[in-house]
């Protein structure tokens, strides 16, 4: 699975994700998504969260200033 297709998958979760409100639900999903993604559990907790860096663009990014 590349970059773009986990990104795009993670998105469409996680509306799924915070919509749930049992335990054992979002065990479910975070499951799904460990097989899924190959992710571990907490890196994918850290990526479901509402302020997460699934939105950003690879535009948005800081770059570097050369010095």
């Amino acid at each position: 699975m590349d970059m773009q297709s986990r990104n795009q998958y993670l998105k469409e979760l996680r509306s799924e994700y915070l919509k749930t409100k049992f335990k054992k639900e979002k065990g479910k999903l975070l499951n799904e998504a460990e097989k899924r993604t190959g992710l571990e559990r907490k890196h994918l907790i850290k990526k479901l969260k509402p302020k997460s860096n699934l939105d950003r663009k690879k535009e948005d990014r800081k770059k570097r200033s050369n010095l």
